[in-house]
């Protein structure tokens, strides 16, 4: 059996110090979470994450749902009607 440290090879890639900010599409709807990782949507404050905290996310409504991404990520799903927030599976199978 073949360990890690025989199949790693480095990156060819360079390391970038200072990459760009990430630019979401033209049009998209921004919000920007608080200094307390919560969001403003909907006239409601829902809490997210402190890691996120004074970052731009995008949200988009589905009917009455709100997906929140970060990047290009989905990171949440708010249901409005429910009135409740929930983490998106990342992993499908």
């Amino acid at each position: 059996m073949r360990t890690p440290s025989k199949l790693w090879t480095p990156s060819e890639r360079k390391y970038d110090p200072n990459p760009a900010s990430w630019e979401y599409p033209p049009g998209a709807v921004l919000r920007k979470v608080d200094a307390d990782g919560k969001l403003q949507v909907d006239g409601r404050q829902w809490h997210f994450s402190r890691a996120l905290s004074r970052q731009w996310v995008q949200i988009v409504s589905v009917e009455q749902r709100v997906l929140v991404y970060y990047c290009n990520s989905v990171i949440r799903e708010l249901d409005l009607n429910a009135n409740k927030s929930a983490l998106v599976k990342r992993w499908i199978r």
